[in-house]
């Protein structure tokens, strides 16, 4: 990364900030829906290049896994852009869980976010030599921006459907949140990864 670039945690959070500052418009789905996209591009880069980092067959599959997941939304998240530009329709999708009942990462109050900053203080950034707690870590901290990106996409789209469609990928984004605490936890307590072959969609 050269000096002055910035990186996917201040990339996400610039991204989050122009959510929480939108104002629905008669574009607005198209808009959120841009954000995602470069949500899910930012993850998947960012996923790309841990795994290159990562000093473990395991994790190197895990971040690889991740990298795949946030292609498959992207693509998701273009179809249902190009149904919006079409027709302004929103795709079905099966009912999911109300977006308030998925989105358990802890963040302030939006009456106590004062900056982007408040939302996940902590910077953590790519450094030479990082080892592989730092890097999950680093993966967990990613993970949480994207969760409160689409909360916060969820509650900018008026129209059922498009609520749903985030919410599904809310529940998506919190199972892996989960897989990356787990692997955080075994690789801390035990320290070795615990096999990928046993995690699920």
């Amino acid at each position: 990364m050269m000096k002055g670039e910035p990186t996917v945690i201040e990339e996400m959070d610039a991204i989050i900030a122009k959510t929480l500052e939108h104002k629905p418009r008669s574009k607005s789905p198209r808009e959120i829906i841009d954000m995602a996209i470069a949500i899910e591009r930012l993850t998947k880069e960012n996923y790309l290049e841990m795994a290159k980092r990562v000093g473990n067959k395991t994790g190197n599959t895990l971040f690889k896994y991740l990298a795949i997941e946030g292609a498959k939304h992207m693509k998701e998240l273009m179809v249902q852009e190009d149904a919006l530009k079409r027709g302004n329709k929103w795709l079905t999708r099966e009912k999911v869980a109300p977006t308030s009942s998925v989105c358990p990462v802890v963040m302030p109050e939006k009456r106590e976010i004062k900056t982007i900053r408040d939302i996940a203080p902590e910077k953590s950034l790519f450094k030479k030599g990082m080892n592989d707690l730092e890097i999950l870590k680093l993966a967990i901290e990613v993970k949480k921006r994207a969760i409160r990106f689409y909360c916060e996409a969820a509650s900018k789209v008026g129209d059922t459907y498009g609520r749903k469609m985030f919410a599904h990928l809310i529940e998506i984004e919190n199972k892996h949140l989960n897989e990356l605490m787990v692997q955080y936890a075994w690789l801390d307590q035990a320290g070795f990864w615990y096999d990928t072959n046993l995690m699920t969609d």
